[in-house]
């Protein structure tokens, strides 16, 4: 049996350079330190190779190639079955805020979304776009997960699915809470709501 990967925490605290200087930055994800590599890449892209991409000359392809690698590696981060399900923002809240838009034609009065609450970026474009088309928002709430801890808490499967009605739209949920610290089984709760919504009829 292997030895468990043992974690270098000095190692992995010196790769990113604002950790020198003392502080203790509290405010994932949208404050997330970056690491000294990571700093020297963009810096390299936007030195040598800042250009228009999908153009003809050397320098467009070169970015062109460098983004589209970008893209290969969080496919295979995020287990994607290609490059088109990967679209790159300036943040969270700014990307689902254009999904929501883009959903936007296709949503109609009385149709149902069900959100959780630990995090604007996530909720906030789904509440917008509810106000704007007459759609019905409820709250998937978290509950404690140990009777001795008041400070635990995490989304429970059990109390989402009576939430799902033929109504239900969207469902839009953390699937790690930087607030709570939970992880949630993405997997499991997607199975088990596409299951409960097609018996109850909601519509795709």
């Amino acid at each position: 049996m292997a030895a468990p990967h043992i974690l270098d925490v000095d190692f992995a605290r010196s790769q990113f350079p604002a950790l020198k200087a003392g502080f203790i930055f509290a405010d994932n994800a949208g404050g997330s330190q970056v690491t000294q590599s990571a700093i020297d890449l963009i810096v390299d892209y936007l030195t040598n190779t800042n250009a228009q991409l999908g153009a003809d000359y050397s320098v467009s392809a070169v970015s062109t190639k460098r983004v589209e690698s970008a893209a290969e590696e969080a496919r295979k981060l995020f287990n994607a079955e290609s490059n088109s399900e990967i679209a790159f923002g300036p943040s969270s809240t700014s990307n689902l805020e254009n999904l929501a838009r883009g959903l936007e034609p296709d949503i109609q009065p009385g149709d149902e979304f069900i959100v959780t609450g630990e995090h604007e970026a996530n909720c906030g474009p789904w509440k917008k776009l509810a106000a704007r088309r007459g759609a019905v928002v409820k709250y998937w709430h978290s509950t404690p997960t140990h009777p001795n801890n008041p400070y635990s808490f995490s989304l429970k499967v059990e109390d989402l699915l009576p939430l799902i009605t033929a109504k239900t739209r969207i469902v839009a949920f953390t699937a790690t809470s930087n607030l709570l610290g939970s992880v949630v089984p993405v997997q499991e709760i997607t199975r088990a709501l596409r299951a409960d919504a097609a018996a109850k009829g909601a519509r795709k």
